[in-house]
């Protein structure tokens, strides 16, 4: 039984516990003690360490649920593609609040621009590392300096392109659902003009969820994440 699936049952998903933090505490020992496909429980706790988030980072109601939901998503892609793992991550509601991607949205004109932290991160912490690497691990080095897999001009780029994604659930829904569905896409609220990353160029014009894609296939690709 899933974390969601399991705190559902115990009647949780009520006023009661609307805010409370320890309850997926209860759920993640059960699965650690209990649970009949180890090999895989110990792959979920070996992904929770490297995409990280925490309950107290998820500052809304419902907060159990939303970790519930990212170790559920974390077991279900255990033995999947890095790919398909690094796409529902990125839109799950846990890392969109932890990291602030969620409600990110294209620069104003008037001193709001995209937030630069998930971009940052997802290509530090998650996908291929602050230094380019050989195939065995060991640092690319130029003139005796290890060389940068990425700059800053990358990060503002890639925040480009992660801009407008919202909750699928209104504010005024009670039931944890806002924790648990994909983020979507709020397409007035996405950056629309070019954007240079990686190498990768997304033309001025293109829509939100292809942006998307694009940034999440360039990263997938790149050299650096098998060794890192």
């Amino acid at each position: 039984v899933g974390h969601v699936d399991w705190l559902r049952s115990k009647g949780y998903e009520n006023s009661t516990w609307t805010f409370s933090r320890g309850l997926i505490d209860y759920s993640i020992w059960r699965k650690l003690i209990t649970a009949d496909d180890q090999l895989r429980q110990r792959v979920v706790h070996a992904l929770s360490q490297i995409f990280v988030v925490s309950v107290d980072g998820v500052d809304i109601d419902y907060p159990f649920l939303s970790v519930g939901n990212f170790l559920d998503i974390l077991d279900a892609n255990a033995f999947g593609s890095h790919r398909t793992l690094l796409e529902q991550v990125t839109l799950s509601p846990a890392m969109g609040r932890s990291l602030s991607m969620l409600g990110s949205a294209k620069a104003d004109g008037s001193g709001r621009r995209p937030d630069e932290n998930y971009a940052r991160e997802v290509m530090q912490l998650f996908s291929i590392g602050l230094l380019e690497l050989e195939p065995d691990g060991t640092r690319v080095m130029s003139n005796g300096a290890p060389v940068p897999s990425y700059d800053e001009n990358d990060v503002t780029g890639l925040a480009r392109a992660l801009t407008g994604w919202a909750y699928a659930a209104p504010y005024d829904d009670h039931r944890g659902n806002r924790q648990l569905l994909p983020l979507v896409l709020q397409p007035q609220n996405h950056e629309t003009g070019e954007k240079r990353f990686l190498g990768v160029t997304i033309p001025a014009g293109t829509n939100g969820v292809d942006s998307l894609r694009i940034a999440l296939d360039t990263i997938a690709a790149h050299p650096n994440v098998g060794p890192f």
